[in-house]
Formats: structure tokens, sequence, C-alpha cells
């Protein structure tokens, strides 16, 4: 039983921890919800980059197609991945705190000028991708 209240304390302060990291995270995302990140390797920097599993019947899968898609047609440039890779130097450890909130959120990922967001709507994209003071602002 002392085990069972031991683990039971444990899962909690966790949990706690785990939200206040999160909390923490999200409050320094800008006003689409985009936060900064290392830029992705072989990435770039004017094309939005949107990430979950390819050729997928799963939900997050089919709204990353449709996201794809909807950016493409409104003659953004879009680049449809299953996978993202990092440079290790560009990591420190507040980046990989910001990236494993996010890489542990829903999908799709979508990455704009070195920023990203889990599962954010069109709107949230394309603001961001027109955002002043990013690479890409002529609309």
């Amino acid at each position: 039983m002392l085990v069972a209240a031991a683990w039971g304390g444990y899962h909690m302060l966790s949990q706690r921890q785990a939200a206040h990291a999160l909390r923490d995270v999200l409050a320094s995302a800008d006003v689409n919800g985009f936060l900064d990140v290392p830029p992705p390797a072989n990435q770039n920097a004017d094309t939005i980059y949107v990430i979950a599993a390819q050729n997928c019947p799963h939900a997050a899968a089919q709204q990353a197609d449709q996201l794809a898609k909807q950016l493409g047609a409104q003659g953004m440039p879009v680049q449809r991945a299953n996978q993202v890779h990092f440079s290790p130097q560009n990591l420190d450890g507040a980046a990989m705190n910001r990236l494993s909130v996010v890489m542990n959120g829903p999908l799709p990922l979508v990455f704009v000028h070195g920023r990203v967001a889990s599962n954010p709507e069109l709107n949230q994209v394309v603001e961001e991708y027109y955002r002043p003071g990013t690479t890409w602002t002529a609309r």
C-alpha cells in the first residue's frame, strides 16, 4: 500500500510538472499559436511544411492533406511530409522543451518561418506566413 501511495504521489507530481511546462511553453506562442524553434534541417525558410503520416486513413493525416491542398490552392509554397529532422547543434534545453511539447501535441505539425504549431487552422497558417517581420510578407 505504501508503494502504491508513493507511486500515486509521484504520478500526480509528474502530471503537475508536465502541465506547468506545457503552460510555460504555450505562453510563449505568438498570436497564431506558433512557437519559435530551431530551423529544421534541409528546409526552405519560405516554404510551409505540413507534417503528419502520409497515405494514411487516420483523421490527422487526412487533415494534413487537406491543409496542404488548401494552402497550395492559395498559391502558397507548401510541402507535405511525414517527418522532420533537426541539427543537434541547434538544440538547446529550451528549444528541446518547446519541440517536445509541440511534437507530443495533435497532428499535423506545421512549420512556418522557423516557427511551429500543432494542428493549426488554415487561417492561422496563412496569417503566420504573411505576418510582418517574417521572411515573406508580400500579399
